[in-house]
């Protein structure tokens, strides 16, 4: 069975098309292929449902190219331009979409390349007060992007970082911790790396708390960061070589992420 619109109204999410061949056979339901036109991009790939026990055993192997970020998070006020692509290869048992992703299986994976980024959102990351106050106070400027990538094993619902960056000219930013499909929370510290000098600037980690619904961002206690080494930081912005598949580039933009070792 087909199923295909060219137009998608959906108040949830920025659906903009659809096509999916459906088929049903000795209880396993299989959606092979689904395409979906999402924030202005597409995302592909094939879900099974395999009802013959109690309990459906979902599997899904999905890949998404082009997403707009402004339209994928309107909420979200910023600046920021850039394409993400992502991939993820989940498995999960449940008869509900929250029991499949609270026992869910597998990996996942996103990455943004070269863009643009509200500077204060990044200098509000890096607790850079002098820096804050003069954009909180004049005219936000943007800065350019180099990368953004995230890369999470998932185990019975439970997404841990096997890496996660966010560089761009003026700060970069490590990460590593959890998010809890099963729980929807989040469990991150984020490390700001400032590459510029300003005369009061705390450099301390900070981190990510609470639901999905309401995350909290807070600086961890503890003393204060002395500034890194910017150079030796950048080793970590090596993004493993399965992701750089997924970089989406606007017109004219070089790639982003980029091995910067060898």
């Amino acid at each position: 069975m087909q199923f295909r619109a060219s137009k998608v109204e959906s108040k949830r999410f920025p659906i903009d098309s659809l096509h999916a061949h459906v088929s049903l056979k000795s209880g396993v339901l299989k959606i092979q292929p689904l395409e979906l036109g999402l924030a202005g991009g597409k995302v592909h790939g094939d879900v099974t449902l395999d009802a013959r026990r109690d309990v459906v055993v979902a599997v899904a192997d999905l890949r998404a190219s082009g997403v707009e970020l402004p339209r994928l998070f309107p909420r979200i006020k910023s600046t920021s331009v850039g394409l993400i692509g992502s991939a993820a290869t989940l498995e999960g048992r449940g008869n509900s979409v929250a029991q499949m992703l609270a026992t869910a299986d597998g990996e996942a994976a996103a990455v943004m390349g070269a863009g643009k980024v509200s500077n204060l959102l990044l200098e509000l990351a890096g607790l850079d007060i002098a820096e804050s106050l003069k954009f909180l106070l004049g005219k936000d400027r943007s800065v350019r992007l180099r990368c953004a990538y995230a890369d999470f094993g998932v185990d019975e619902g439970v997404a841990r970082t096997c890496s996660l960056a966010f560089d761009a000219t003026d700060t970069l930013i490590l990460g590593e911790g959890s998010i809890s499909l099963r729980d929807e929370d989040l469990d991150l510290v984020l490390r700001p790396r400032p590459k510029d000098v300003s005369p009061i600037s705390l450099r301390v980690p900070l981190e990510v708390r609470g639901t999905f619904k309401d995350p909290k961002l807070s600086s961890q206690p503890g003393p204060l960061v002395a500034r890194a080494a910017v150079a030796a930081a950048l080793f970590a912005i090596a993004p493993p070589a399965a992701l750089l598949a997924l970089i989406e580039t606007g017109p004219g933009n070089d790639v982003g992420c980029r091995p910067l070792v060898t």
